[in-house]
């Protein structure tokens, strides 16, 4: 703490005015990293026009930062903090479902135009969020963009053949 205090140039009473202590900025930054993750996202699937497109660009944007030494940096701090995240689950709740909104938005899109039938939006976004953020932690700790890539295309395929998408 007294590094951080050091490099922000304010003093521990001026942080515990903000903060209760640690725990509370570490969530403060794991919520607005997750804002800054979904407009990152968001620019990627505006790249897509078919939803199943905009779900693959999803999954593609989540697990290939683990291939971005900053991005990766913060997805090792962020994905080495389970038990903060547990103990502050309620604080994430909200920015958890804004964050997975474009991936549902999609699914519900695909579902609507019968492009992605199987799907059920909801729950399909929590699992492919839960799937593709393993995938990421496997690539962040392996560090070989080869692996990286091909789990995320065998993520992508995965993911579309169980919403209804026949292979290839």
């Amino acid at each position: 703490m007294q590094v951080v205090l050091r490099r922000a140039n304010v003093s521990a009473r001026v942080f515990y005015r903000h903060f209760a202590g640690k725990d509370e900025l570490l969530i403060s930054l794991l919520k607005e990293e997750m804002v800054l993750g979904r407009r990152r996202i968001e620019r990627n699937m505006a790249r897509a026009s078919l939803p199943s497109e905009q779900v693959a660009a999803w999954i593609r944007s989540t697990i290939e930062l683990a291939d971005h030494p900053r991005l990766a940096s913060r997805a090792r701090l962020f994905s080495s903090q389970r038990a903060l995240v547990d103990r502050f689950s309620a604080d994430l709740v909200d920015a958890t479902h804004e964050f997975l909104e474009p991936l549902r938005a999609a699914l519900a899109a695909g579902k609507a135009s019968g492009e992605l039938p199987w799907c059920d939006p909801a729950i399909d976004a929590q699992l492919v969020h839960a799937l593709s953020g393993t995938v990421m932690s496997v690539a962040l700790a392996h560090r070989d963009p080869a692996m990286t890539a091909q789990l995320t295309e065998a993520t992508v395929a995965m993911v579309l053949r169980s919403a209804g998408v026949p292979p290839g």
